[in-house]
């Protein structure tokens, strides 16, 4: 079985939390009527857009995550991760 990741952009995940959080759907008719695979993935944008104004966490730490950004020194250089050895 192949695991297919779906990306939907900050406006359409706007647009269906707007929709369950005014009670037009509930996330299981939303999640249905738009084809949206995961069963969690309106509650984390709702949870999202509760603690930060923003579905996507990706915009707001221009797309790293924090534990994954870089030192200020490091921008711009490569490094060779040990690991991959």
């Amino acid at each position: 079985m192949e695991i297919v990741h779906q990306l939907f952009c900050e406006l359409f995940k706007l647009e269906v939390v707007a929709q369950v959080n005014h009670g037009i759907l509930s996330k299981e008719e939303a999640r249905r009527r738009y084809g949206i695979r995961d069963k969690s993935a309106i509650l984390l944008w709702q949870r999202n857009y509760k603690k930060y104004g923003r579905c996507s966490v990706t915009l707001l730490t221009n797309n790293a995550l924090p534990f994954m950004a870089k030192k200020p020194s490091q921008i711009g250089t490569t490094e060779k991760d040990p690991s991959l050895d």
